[in-house]
């Protein structure tokens, strides 16, 4: 019987080189499709500010839910199904001004809090306790940072609210045109990535 040769290639300097360019080249076009979907939810929000306050007193009503079940269902630690129960009745409370969130109301700094024992109290647990990777993804993703990420989207809309008279706020609806509406912090950076986005990939404006 003939005898079979296995080549064995080591990788050079170049092709170690082009791997963690092609890395690179990834993570940016990732970072400006997540910039790209960010500024739109962002408009939406704004536009559309009583819309989105009723979507998201449902989400949290749901991460309550999940909460109970995992409570009934699973074998989790009381203490961060609690913790996280704590806070997202925090975040529940916020709705009641929303879209318009003071930084020095009780409430927001008690959700922001609870939020850091939320994500604090679930991580300490998952290092002590071997979860499938998958698992800890969703868990962090539904019960931990999906409505503050919500609330963070919405800061759009809370920094274009204006006071009116006799108390409360103003926000923008749909109907309202005005060309000269101001551009939040939060919409400005992520138009900034966006348009660095759009030149990159050649679909901006081109001009003669």
């Amino acid at each position: 019987t003939g005898t079979q040769s296995h080549t064995h290639t080591t990788m050079g300097l170049l092709a170690t080189f082009l791997i963690y360019l092609s890395y690179a080249v990834l993570f940016a076009f990732a970072t400006i499709c997540l910039a790209c979907g960010l500024y739109y939810v962002a408009e939406f929000v704004e536009e559309y500010t009583q819309l989105t306050k009723k979507v998201l007193r449902y989400i949290v009503l749901t991460v309550f839910a999940l909460h109970f079940l995992g409570w009934l269902m699973e074998d989790l630690p009381k203490s961060c199904l609690l913790v996280g129960l704590l806070a997202h009745g925090c975040y529940y409370s916020l709705l009641s001004s929303f879209p318009f969130i003071e930084l020095s109301n009780p409430k927001f700094i008690a959700s922001v809090v609870l939020l850091i024992a939320n994500h604090s109290i679930w991580f300490r647990h998952f290092t002590v306790t071997y979860y499938a990777f998958p698992e800890i993804v969703a868990y962090f993703l539904l019960l931990v940072w999906l409505v503050p990420f919500i609330f963070f989207v919405s800061l759009s809309a809370n920094e274009n609210a204006l006071p009116v008279t006799g108390g409360g706020w103003n926000t923008p609806t749909s109907n309202n045109n005005d060309n000269t509406k101001s551009s939040s912090l939060l919409k400005s950076i992520i138009g900034r990535v966006k348009s660095a986005g759009d030149f990159v990939t050649g679909a901006g404006p081109k001009s003669l």
